[in-house]
């Protein structure tokens, strides 16, 4: 589309999910997920698969559509810049995050994990 920049759509999109009162990989399910960085390589993208497929239904529609859109995005690598990885470190905050901010320490350490 002529005259938009293609950070802005981004910009609006990851907004959008940081707003929501509750993400859509569910503050009840923000350790799940987290403790999924625990599990063995092999049988991590396995774990995740299962984690999605729990969230309540409208969560996981949404959910689906924007990785789908995502890997469209880091198809378009070459012209755009953006790989999985980037798209990752931007979007991942936005959907998945504890109810509660942790502390300082507790960050730190989920960091690791992420």
């Amino acid at each position: 589309i002529d005259g938009i920049v293609p950070f802005t759509p981004a910009a609006k999109e990851k907004t959008f999910f940081r707003e929501l009162p509750e993400p859509i990989l569910t503050f009840g399910m923000y350790h799940d997920f987290m403790n999924t960085s625990k599990i063995e390589e092999g049988s991590r993208n396995r774990a995740l698969v299962e984690l999605v497929h729990k969230l309540p239904r409208v969560n996981f529609l949404v959910f689906e559509r924007l990785i789908y859109h995502l890997a469209q995005v880091a198809n378009e690598e070459d012209s755009n810049k953006m790989n999985a990885s980037s798209l990752a470190v931007i979007f991942a905050p936005n959907l998945l995050r504890p109810a509660k901010e942790p502390s300082a320490m507790q960050a730190l350490e989920e960091v690791k994990h992420r």
